[in-house]
């Protein structure tokens, strides 16, 4: 019996955990980048929060099943793979979520790099938000951050990034719920924390400066 409720309770946690990730990568796709968690704060808080709470529930039954000796093996196995992984993002993004060149920070030549790998259509979408942005946020700086150019005053602001198809512009989630009506009224495709922009054509540049006015003024 103890070894059929450790294989019930450790298939149950993985299809848990794995139901987790497909909803996430569902949400990415929606939002076109790669993880949505890297760029919404509050989903990747909840996310975290709830594995954290599967987690502590599988090491209880654990417990109970298998006793306190094999508790404190899987408890270690836990921490060891959260301290890589964390040693693994610090090395690589900073520990501020900044991602590293070879020089210990981002830098414009880094930037115009990033945006040279992409196609002719791309970069004319990326440099015109980049000037819009830099004439919205005099006082901030440029970085890449979890791979995408952004806007940072102590955080950062927005995020930008060229898809085969559109544009993506991350303001986060406050604005894109403050102005969500206007979002709607424009056309534009969005989520909780992006809106898609096409790569020629007109943009809503009053809505999009009134969204980063606002995460400007929200930002802790």
């Amino acid at each position: 019996m103890p070894a059929k409720r450790f294989w019930a309770f450790s298939i149950g946690y993985l299809m848990l955990s794995m139901l987790l990730s497909i909803i996430v990568g569902e949400q990415s796709h929606e939002a076109g980048v790669h993880n949505l968690l890297e760029i919404d704060s509050e989903l990747n808080a909840f996310y975290a929060g709830l594995k954290i709470l599967m987690g502590a529930a599988y090491l209880w039954f654990l417990r109970n099943i298998l006793g306190l000796e094999i508790l404190g093996i899987v408890a270690f196995a836990f921490g060891a793979l959260f301290r890589r992984r964390h040693v693994y993002h610090c090395a690589h993004w900073g520990d501020d979520g900044q991602a590293l060149d070879d020089e210990n920070g981002a830098s414009l030549n880094t930037i115009d790099t990033h945006i040279a790998t992409k196609s002719p259509e791309q970069q004319a979408a990326m440099n015109r938000m980049r000037e819009f942005l830099r004439t919205l946020l005099p006082d901030t700086e440029e970085v890449i951050s979890y791979g995408m150019p952004a806007f940072r005053q102590k955080k950062v602001l927005v995020y930008y990034e060229a898809f085969s198809k559109h544009l993506g512009f991350y303001p986060a989630a406050g604005p894109i719920q403050a102005f969500e009506s206007d979002l709607k009224a424009s056309g534009l495709v969005y989520s909780k924390g992006a809106v898609q922009l096409p790569f020629a054509g007109d943009w809503p540049e009053e809505l999009l400066a009134k969204m980063v006015q606002y995460r400007q003024q929200h930002v802790g």
